[in-house]
């Protein structure tokens, strides 16, 4: 028997069904579901709730709210003439496909309900996070994917239940999207365990979906894998193919980001790319998995194909028509691969062009428009544009405090940005003082033990060093040291840093035996946990062949010194500023060793890089 459309909002009654062979005119009406939840009286009370916040972006995120609302509910609409007329008018359809595609779609319009009662009562978090959440509004159009309905468990016979629990999916999955992620795991797991005592895995599937995304957003890492682990477990027995997909993608971005396995984040994208082709490659989830990939391999050095995997994913979501705030975050990645690779230049226009992606969907004083803005004027300090970068960095911080407050976390980020200009304009004390206001709002906001407290300790040791405070340097180092050990393990790649910043800071207080000691180990973690030829090497043989030369071992000072030359030649070519330091050891070595010709050579290659970096 054919499933009528069940209207469960507004005191509608249930059980209208969107068409009737009967009717006049068959599939007519189909767009009042819609109209039911999305109105011209719906719309101004979500604008008023957006309004009274009083947030400068507030206006522009609603414009860029209502106009996808509007765009999504389009599609939903032409989808549902479709699905009907296909079976009611052409024929080409059986009644049991156009149920499922019934089925799918009256999902799509639960998750559409949820985001809108989110909306109704929106808070700083919604209104910030609401422009992307209807960006990740599932689509509509993979309701016409008839191959991967066909491949889906079916509905369970008892349709109540059901329904409700794809109500309870929807109600965590629009508290995820728009920043609530202590709410999205409340609802999400109770709501696990119903799909599971339902019997539906699909519904499971999605399920633990979402509580996944949501712990790991809570720093739990481990459960965050776990379920993920069980999603896709789910989506297979049940045939949910996207959301294997998704699951998988997901948990590689957990694997990546939040748990440092590099290995296991590429095998997650691996079967999450078997699942996309599967489903024949969708421009929207295989834009997506790119994006992603293109994050991991930059993280394991490989800048290059991080880069050209970056530009495609723009380009796949570009023709995917993923809305101008995805695009413009993969536009900000492209970007951050190219700074990564010393490609500075470029990596300024794409971040600009992000900017203006963020800026015209968002408004100039959105915490995203902002972030970007905050990310060129990092670049504009390696272009030794110190001048704009502070400018930049200081408007941004104004417009954060005047939006968010003072005391608000994401603050720290920008008090550590003006240090860092500080720091390339020479003024060492000054960016000592900014690093240590950014590190207590962050330690005050959120803990010592946070990943942005951590970043912010490293870089303050840094810049004591050059302030001319080394044994505050060590003492800093050491401490950080310590706790990344504590909080993130032994062996994880943060600690190759750390161990760099101690062997840095016991260098210039002339301990060099204990520097040299604290060099060979940290080469001897990173040859186990990164690869051979990874950016971080650079710094790390500089350093370990310094340590050679003040102890007089010229020999080994210079292994170290080509070995860090050959990974700058590789990763940054011959003339970049990232040779330099590896240039300057090796010149002093070679002057050390008598060999006047090959000093005077690397002298002029330095002096090359030179004259190339002034130019501009």
């Amino acid at each position: 028997a054919r499933r009528g459309f069940v209207v469960g909002v507004l005191g509608l009654a249930g059980g209208a069904a969107w068409w009737s062979a009967r009717a006049p005119a068959p599939c007519s009406d189909l767009d009042a579901p819609i109209g039911a939840v999305w109105n011209d009286a719906r719309k101004r009370e979500a604008a008023q709730a957006f309004a009274t916040s009083g947030l400068p972006y507030a206006s522009a995120a609603w414009t860029t709210v209502a106009a996808g609302v509007d765009a999504w509910s389009t599609a939903w609409i032409d989808e549902a003439n479709a699905a009907c007329r296909a079976t009611e008018i052409q024929h080409t359809q059986s009644e049991v496909m156009l149920d499922r595609r019934v089925t799918c779609l009256d999902a799509r319009r639960r998750e559409l309900v949820a985001l809108l009662e989110v909306f109704d009562r929106a808070d700083a978090d919604a209104i910030e996070r609401g422009p992307s959440a209807v960006e990740r509004l599932p689509s509509p159009t993979t309701c016409a994917d008839l191959e991967a309905l066909d491949r889906r468990a079916p509905i369970p016979e008892d349709r109540e239940a059901y329904d409700a629990l794809v109500d309870r999916v929807a109600a965590a999955r629009a508290e995820y999207t728009t920043g609530h992620y202590d709410r999205a795991r409340v609802l999400a797991e109770p709501t696990v365990a119903a799909a599971v005592a339902l019997g539906h895995r699909p519904t499971e599937a999605d399920a633990r979906l979402v509580l996944g995304d949501a712990l790991d957003e809570l720093g739990q890492a481990d459960a965050s894998s776990r379920e993920l682990d069980a999603s896709i477990a789910a989506a297979e027995a049940g045939g949910a193919d996207e959301i294997s997909a998704r699951a998988w993608i997901d948990l590689a971005y957990v694997e990546a980001w939040s748990r440092s396995d590099v290995p296991a984040a590429e095998r997650a994208l691996g079967f999450a790319a078997a699942e996309i082709e599967a489903l024949g490659d969708p421009h929207e989830l295989h834009g997506t998995l790119t994006k992603v990939r293109a994050a991991v391999v930059g993280m394991r050095g490989d800048y290059v194909q991080a880069e050209a995997l970056g530009r495609a994913a723009v380009d796949e979501l570009v023709l995917a028509r993923a809305g101008q705030i995805r695009i413009g975050a993969a536009k900000l990645g492209v970007g951050g691969n190219l700074y990564d690779a010393g490609k500075w230049p470029e990596a300024l226009e794409w971040m600009r062009d992000a900017q203006r992606d963020f800026t015209d969907a968002l408004g100039p004083s959105h915490p995203s428009t902002l972030s970007a803005r905050s990310n060129a004027a990092n670049v504009l300090s390696h272009l030794r544009r110190l001048d704009e970068s502070m400018a930049e960095h200081r408007e941004v911080l104004a417009l954060r405090e005047a939006s968010l407050g003072p005391d608000h976390p994401t603050i720290g980020a920008n008090l550590g940005a003006l240090a860092n200009a500080h720091y390339y304009r020479g003024e060492h004390a000054e960016a000592v003082a900014y690093q240590r206001r950014a590190l207590a709002l962050v330690e005050r906001t959120r803990s010592r033990d946070h990943r942005d407290a951590l970043i912010l300790r490293e870089n303050l040791a840094a810049f004591l060093s050059e302030a001319g405070e080394p044994q505050a340097a060590l003492d800093e180092a050491e401490s950080l040291l310590a706790d990344r050990r504590r909080v993130q393990s032994a062996d994880h790649p943060d600690v190759v840093t750390a161990l760099e910043t101690v062997a840095g800071a016991l260098a210039q207080l002339g301990r060099h035996d204990e520097a040299a000691a604290r060099y060979a180990e940290a080469l001897e973690l990173a040859g186990r946990v990164l690869a051979p030829d990874h950016p971080l090497m650079l710094d790390l043989h500089v350093g370990a062949g310094r340590a050679a030369l003040a102890r007089g071992r010229l020999d080994d000072a210079l292994t170290s010194g080509q070995r860090a030359l050959a990974v700058a030649e590789k990763e940054y070519g011959p003339g970049h500023v990232k040779l330099r330091n590896s240039l300057e050891l090796l010149e002093e070595i070679a002057t050390a060793q008598g060999r006047a010709a090959d000093a005077a050579g690397l002298r002029a290659r330095i002096e090359g890089i030179a004259a190339g970096e002034a130019a501009p």
